[in-house]
């Protein structure tokens, strides 16, 4: 199979700075009034069942099945993953106030697999690392919402139904998406070129529509930034996370597609869906959006770095 060329360094800083500026659109649009709360949920849906959905299937369906699935991919996210939320445990037990205790924990290991994840392993490394991204999305997302229901209801108070989170989570279009895709794979089957183009191209505005999004959600409120648990969550998120999951997938031999899928993708942000998570189980909400900035503002900087590290490693 041929080897898809890697960005250069030019390359990924442009591609990181535009997304930097998409993200200073959509936050300057809902400042503005432009990005409207329904406008903002027609993007997201755009995003959510349309582009992001194209881009697994694209990536999936053209590989051989042998060459996505991996036994060292779902041991290794596993495992990293697991190790991560222990970490982040164990970090923020000295926190006293436990809204605020539950929303660092959470968004110290919940990453933003879908929205972000999956879109920059494609900008990055080709088809086939973001096949691996796609079955990373689902191996990770059962586990860490899992964990985060858990940690913010316990440490809250709050009532959660992990099951009904855990069927959201199977019934995710970007998972239904990574299925048929499989299926296609599995059967042998070829899309016909010009269907498989427009699939490839909608896929392509996966990123700047999610980019969108997430700018749009940012709120940030005066007098409530608490700097030392800030500095913690980027920590632990951006440099602990990514670090771990090097480590792991290593350690237990993966290819280079799946290190490199697996390491950018727990090196995203904190996923926007831990402020929804915050607000209906008790977490702090003002934490938790600006964790959700600040990590994502971080992560662009750091992604650069952690694409040259992967490309030099292997």
């Amino acid at each position: 199979m041929p080897c898809t060329p890697l960005p250069t360094a030019v390359e990924l800083v442009v591609a990181l700075l535009s997304m930097l500026v998409i993200l200073a659109v959509g936050a300057s649009a809902r400042y503005v009034g432009l990005f409207t709360p329904s406008r903002r949920e027609v993007v997201n849906a755009i995003a959510y069942y349309i582009a992001l959905p194209a881009l697994v299937f694209s990536a999936t369906a053209a590989q051989p099945l042998s060459d996505i699935v991996s036994t060292r991919l779902v041991v290794g996210v596993s495992v990293a993953m697991l190790a991560t939320i222990a970490i982040a445990w164990l970090v923020h037990q000295r926190e006293s106030d436990v809204g605020v205790r539950s929303v660092a924990t959470v968004q110290s290991y919940h990453s933003n697999f879908g929205y972000l994840g999956i879109p920059v392993v494609a900008m990055s490394f080709g088809d086939l690392a973001t096949a691996r991204a796609g079955l990373i999305l689902g191996v990770g997302s059962l586990i860490q919402i899992a964990a985060t229901v858990t940690v913010l209801s316990t440490l809250t108070g709050a009532a959660a139904s992990i099951r009904e989170e855990v069927r959201n989570v199977l019934l995710n279009p970007v998972i239904l998406t990574l299925l048929l895709g499989l299926s296609v794979s599995a059967a042998g089957l070829t899309v016909p070129s010009t269907p498989a183009t427009v699939i490839e191209r909608i896929g392509d505005t996966a990123l700047p529509l999610a980019l969108l999004v997430v700018g749009a959600t940012f709120t940030v409120q005066a007098g409530t930034i608490r700097y030392r648990t800030l500095v913690t969550v980027i920590a632990v998120k951006i440099l602990v996370m990514p670090a771990v999951a090097l480590a792991v997938f290593l350690l237990v031999g993966a290819d280079a597609a799946t290190v490199r899928a697996g390491v950018v993708m727990f090196a995203m942000p904190t996923a926007v869906s831990t402020y929804v998570f915050a607000v209906e189980l008790g977490g702090n909400r003002h934490v938790a959006s600006l964790n959700v900035v600040a990590t994502t503002v971080v992560s662009i900087a750091s992604l650069l770095l952690v694409v040259e590290l992967l490309t030099a490693l292997t």
